[in-house]
């Protein structure tokens, strides 16, 4: 057995539903927005689809034993997703960075003490000055800015990429079927929003935990997200390209951060971690964290919506200070936190922070 890495390209529009409601009179007038790109939630399926087929699998029927059930994966082991995009990996911008009117701003523990209502902590501030500061939204860094971001660097605009580089938006129409009469529905409009990726752009994840030879009989189309659309799949020996491991000093008082390269999920702890850090007996120092968000899915035995849980977004980023060796701050970089980590939640990407 040995990690291969999957590439789905589609080849037409996508749907991936989030958590918005998609019944009459709920969710946005203007119609359901595809989510992009996907959750884990979603390509687990669809691998887990293809690896089936491949076996002789048909719908209806149970999986082979060696890819789990509606409870877990089995012996799957999956990581990302992550975007590549003309041969190139991009990834979620770390928490860190701001974009105000004098260009990209990094933020740092600040020096003063403030009482919050979770005790006394040092608040992030700005390491320059800039007017109108805001998240940056819509955009992805490149392998290069990432790292020059962990090695307390200021990435280049030209390693930001915006969304409309890499996909677009188109809306659809359409109306629900009576299959027993295929007859329309009276009533039952709905109205969605499918991305279009441009081309060179693929939905990428490793795969690991089966025999080789099940990743040679994987189908080379497959349905992916919904409505039907379909997508190829590619598959290879070559990893993924991470950031590189940036490098400590072998014994003294570190100053370094934790961010999430995929988003993270921690069930029944996720407050103490927003406020305390997700690495314990360490001490965090303070923390850049986007808004959280909901994910769901559908459990196929049940035949129901799973609970919906809170998910910490991809980029989300502690600080840390630590007197400990530089070698044990190292081994976690593109380590995994928190649960889920067979699906790929919780990735975590090791940096330099410096007063």
């Amino acid at each position: 057995m040995s990690e291969k890495t999957w590439s789905f390209q589609a080849l037409d529009t996508l749907f991936f539903r989030g958590g918005m409601p998609f019944n009459a009179g709920e969710g946005s007038s203007r119609g359901v927005r595809s989510i992009f790109p996907p959750s884990m939630r979603t390509l687990q399926g669809a691998v887990r689809a293809a690896l089936a087929v491949g076996q002789g699998w048909k719908p209806n029927k149970e999986l082979p034993s060696e890819l789990g059930d509606s409870e877990g994966l089995g012996n799957l082991r999956l990581k990302g997703p992550f975007i590549r995009f003309n041969d190139s990996y991009l990834f979620p911008i770390p928490a860190v960075l701001l974009e105000g009117d004098n260009g990209i701003l990094r933020l740092k523990p600040g020096q003063e003490v403030v009482n919050t209502d979770i005790g006394l902590v040092r608040l992030p501030e700005f390491v320059s000055k800039s007017d109108h500061p805001k998240p940056i939204d819509g955009k992805w860094i490149t392998a290069t800015g990432l790292s020059k971001v962990l090695g307390g660097g200021m990435p280049a605009h030209t390693d930001l990429i915006s969304d409309c580089c890499l996909w677009g938006n188109e809306g659809r129409t359409g109306i629900e079927i009576d299959r027993s009469t295929r007859t329309v529905e009276e009533k039952k409009l709905y109205h969605t929003i499918h991305v279009r990726p441009k081309e060179g752009l693929c939905l990428t994840i490793t795969v690991d935990g089966i025999p080789d030879s099940w990743h040679e009989a994987v189908p080379q189309y497959i349905s992916l997200g919904g409505e039907s659309r379909y997508a190829s799949i590619f598959i290879s020996d070559k990893p993924i390209d991470l950031p590189q491991t940036v490098n400590f000093p072998s014994t003294r008082k570190h100053q370094f951060t934790v961010t999430l390269l995929t988003p993270g999920v921690f069930e029944g702890d996720t407050s103490r971690v927003l406020k305390r850090g997700p690495l314990l007996n360490l001490t965090c120092i303070t923390a850049c964290i986007p808004k959280l968000y909901q994910e769901g899915g559908w459990d196929s035995k049940k035949k129901v919506p799973r609970p919906m849980v809170p998910i910490v977004p991809a980029g989300s980023t502690w600080f840390y200070e630590e007197e400990m060796p530089g070698s044990e701050i190292e081994n976690m970089h593109c380590t995994f936190i928190g649960t889920d980590n067979e699906y790929g939640y919780g990735q975590i990407i090791i940096g330099k922070w410096g007063e």
